[in-house]
């Protein structure tokens, strides 16, 4: 059906949740999905207004990690904290339990939000580095994972965000094992790619996603079984059709059958898989 502002049962934008490891380039995918008109919500602004002047959870934080976390104006001194709980588990995890519920409560907000509005975007792209480790990825229909070399990430903060090495490698290690969260993975693009090889790998993740969201046919499934999202179906995205989700078969990047049409590779079998966009 064609999308328009009145119909009453108009389809809803399908959700895209970027995420990966620090500094692998999820950014700059979330950027290049906004550029072609998704709307985004980036999960790391979210976790700064949290912890605003005035707001509860930078009263918790204080109350846990002390007053020297805070900046004379009394601002949150993030990289003052960043260097305490990085590296620290204990600490990570109380930071985390102060904050992850209440970044929750937000995104889950605003992507309703974009969802009910009179003219809705095509695709709704949430960036979100823990949104795997924190079970945000529930919120979405499909989970996007960028990936990249820890000699890229660590390169990427020295330059970009002036850590030292140390500190630089420091927030790599502190984060998850890559693995899980290509666990829960329904596309891969490959961060360490070149800009334009980047761009080219996005727009066919757009082209895959909005011909599902026009009832394109069967080309694009969730990769997610009920209880690999860790819920039942009415927790989990539907395809267009609203028959429930179903099981891909992974395609290896850059391998030979990549070049081969994505219909005589993206056969749905019961198993778990993931697309690794070619």
């Amino acid at each position: 059906m064609k999308r328009n502002s009145t119909s009453v049962d108009r389809p809803k934008p399908p959700s895209l949740g970027i995420t990966g490891g620090i500094a692998c380039g999820k950014s700059t995918v979330t950027r290049m999905l906004g550029e072609l008109g998704a709307a985004t919500i980036n999960a790391d602004d979210i976790g700064r207004e949290i912890v605003a002047p005035g707001c509860p959870a930078l009263a918790e934080v204080v109350r846990s990690f002390g007053a020297e976390c805070l900046q004379p104006d009394g601002a949150l001194n993030r990289r003052g904290l960043g260097r305490r709980v990085f590296g620290n588990p204990a600490a990570l995890a109380t930071l985390n339990r102060i904050t992850h519920f209440r970044i929750e409560l937000v995104l889950d907000r605003r992507i309703r939000a974009a969802r009910e509005r009179a003219l809705s975007p095509p695709v709704i792209a949430v960036e979100a580095a823990v949104l795997v480790e924190a079970g945000w990825f529930r919120r979405v229909d499909y989970v996007v994972v960028v990936t990249a070399q820890q000699t890229t990430q660590v390169a990427r903060l020295i330059h970009g965000s002036n850590l030292t090495r140390e500190e630089a490698e420091a927030r790599v290690n502190s984060q998850v094992n890559p693995a899980v969260r290509l666990e829960r993975a329904d596309f891969v693009i490959n961060g360490d790619s070149s800009r334009a090889e980047v761009e080219r790998q996005v727009k066919r993740l757009w082209d895959e996603v909005t011909n599902q969201d026009r009832g394109g046919g069967e080309l694009l499934c969730s990769a997610r079984s009920p209880e690999n999202r860790g819920g039942d179906l009415t927790s989990g995205p539907k395809d267009r059709a609203g028959s429930g989700v179903s099981r891909l078969a992974p395609i290896a990047i850059n391998s030979p059958c990549a070049a081969r049409p994505l219909t005589q590779l993206r056969q749905p079998r019961f198993r778990r898989g993931l697309e690794v966009l070619p």
